[in-house]
């Protein structure tokens, strides 16, 4: 997708000249054309004049996608933060197409469960977000009523099918991923304690079923991370809120920092 957005970029920054070197050509005798196939694509694209707004779309989603995909793509433990970038991801593209009395109730838990089949929580196709400079594209285009209202729907339903893929395949459904939070910085001291507390209990709950654990240290694991929790937030706050999982220690080395430091 990197490659596909730096190309399609590439694309829009020379798509004048590229209309001044094919309109000669694809004017010219036949038997003067070039006649390989991508000769004939471009022809294509050229004659079309929604070509600038198609790839200013996939430029816009492109964009929103690439951080989330360089930045998991690391051996560092990213897990704990996986749903929360996994969500932010998703409710960008769900923005642009669903209502947002119906966005504004979603969670984590629940924005996997929206059926988007169902027209009575989608926006109007002629208020969908297209992103800006698509947008601009399209009104310089010049296309018809009736051709700009037919873009809008396809991308539309572009945005439904991006988003219904990451929702077959999203770790969000997983509450086993959701609870993983307890351990992200910003979430131990921005969020309820008691909320974290029973994040860490519904995952250690998970582990002894799967023998990953032995039940008679549960007890203190909770105990000392419910008093992890309180004293961070009174001594470190500040430094848990700047965490940034990409550009800060990897977090077993964070966190080993603070709790070797902890008060029994």
């Amino acid at each position: 997708m990197d490659r596909g957005c730096h190309v399609a970029q590439r694309a829009v920054e020379i798509w004048g000249n590229i209309c001044k070197y094919i309109g000669p050509l694809s004017n010219a005798p036949k038997s003067k054309r070039p006649k390989s196939a991508s000769f004939a694509t471009v022809v294509k694209a050229v004659n079309d004049p929604l070509t600038l707004a198609k790839l200013n779309v996939f430029i816009s989603t492109a964009k929103r996608f690439m951080p989330f995909l360089e930045g998991f793509q690391t051996d560092k433990p990213l897990v704990p933060f996986l749903s929360q970038e996994m969500y932010g991801v998703l409710s960008d593209i769900l923005k642009k197409i669903i209502q947002r009395s119906i966005f504004d109730k979603c969670t984590q838990s629940s924005i996997c469960n929206l059926d988007l089949k169902d027209a009575e929580i989608m926006k109007k196709s002629k208020y969908i977000d297209i992103g800006f400079v698509a947008k601009e594209s399209l009104k310089q285009s010049k296309v018809s009523e009736v051709t700009m209202v037919e873009f809008y729907h396809q991308c539309k339903e572009f945005f439904k099918e991006t988003a219904a893929k990451i929702m077959e395949k999203s770790p969000l459904k997983y509450a086993f991923v959701r609870d993983l939070d307890f351990l992200n910085p910003n979430s131990i001291v921005n969020k309820s304690p008691n909320d974290q507390i029973k994040k860490i209990e519904r995952v250690l709950s998970k582990m002894c079923q799967d023998k990953l654990i032995n039940i008679t240290v549960c007890d203190d694991i909770i105990k000392q991370y419910s008093a992890f929790v309180s004293q961070m937030k009174i001594e470190h706050k500040e430094d848990f809120e700047k965490y940034n999982c990409h550009t800060s220690l990897r977090i077993d080395s964070f966190l080993g920092i603070y709790m070797s430091n902890q008060v029994e």
